[in-house]
């Protein structure tokens, strides 16, 4: 795999061990954080993508990796969340914005381009 651009890591720079995973049915039995089960509370109105990324990462103790080039770090996303878990906050997000999760084998979160929304030549 070849990656042009910025690439950011958010979050704590410690390794993830198999004591931090677990299987998420909700992910189609793949391995993800903990963490991501986390209960959180946002009440945040029109904030930007990259805010609202780095509250959900800071307040769910989550790491996420990105290229900064390829998203839409500036488009304006509400962050409502009311005792719901990291992952379904995550998820409210990406669902208004082009982007999507996705969990590499080891765990690690990852926020690409939507499919959909990647232009072919």
């Amino acid at each position: 795999m070849v990656v042009f651009g910025t690439v950011l890591a958010l979050g704590p720079l410690a390794s993830q061990d198999d004591t931090t995973l677990v299987h998420l049915e909700q992910l189609g039995g793949h391995l993800a954080p903990r963490a991501l089960l986390d209960t959180v509370t946002f009440e945040q109105g029109d904030i930007t993508l990259e805010d609202a990324l780095d509250l959900l990462v800071t307040r769910g103790n989550l790491n996420l990796s990105f290229n900064r080039s390829r998203l839409p770090l500036g488009q304006m996303v509400s962050l409502q969340a009311k005792n719901t878990t990291a992952l379904d906050a995550l998820l409210s997000i990406l669902d208004q914005t082009a982007t999507e999760l996705v969990i590499t084998t080891n765990g690690q979160l990852v926020v690409i381009p939507s499919k959909a929304d990647v232009q072919r030549p």
